[in-house]
C-alpha cells in the first residue's frame, strides 16, 4: 500500500513540478532500499550492487550538474 501511494505521489509531482526539482527524489530510493534490506532481512549489498548503485546515482548527478551548467550558460547570453 505504501509503495503504491509513494508511486502515485511521485507521478503527481513529476506532472506538476519542474523535473529538475523532482528528479533527485528518484535517487533517494537507492539508499532507502539498501537500508531496508539490511534492517529487515539482514541483506548486505555486494560489490556488484554497490557499483551499480554508484553508476546509477553518479550518472543522474552528472546529468543534473550538466543541465545546471547549461542553464547558467544560457542565462549569461
Amino acid at each position: 500500500m505504501l509503495l503504491a501511494a509513494g508511486y502515485q505521489g511521485f507521478v503527481h509531482a513529476v506532472r506538476t513540478a519542474e523535473l529538475p526539482l523532482v528528479s533527485p527524489i528518484r535517487y533517494v530510493s537507492v539508499p532507502i532500499s539498501v537500508l531496508t534490506g539490511s534492517l529487515f532481512w539482514g541483506h548486505l549489498p555486494d560489490t556488484r550492487m554497490l557499483s551499480g548503485a554508484v553508476l546509477i546515482v553518479g550518472s543522474g548527478l552528472f546529468i543534473l550538474w550538466r543541465d545546471h551548467r547549461l542553464a547558467a550558460a544560457e542565462r549569461r547570453y
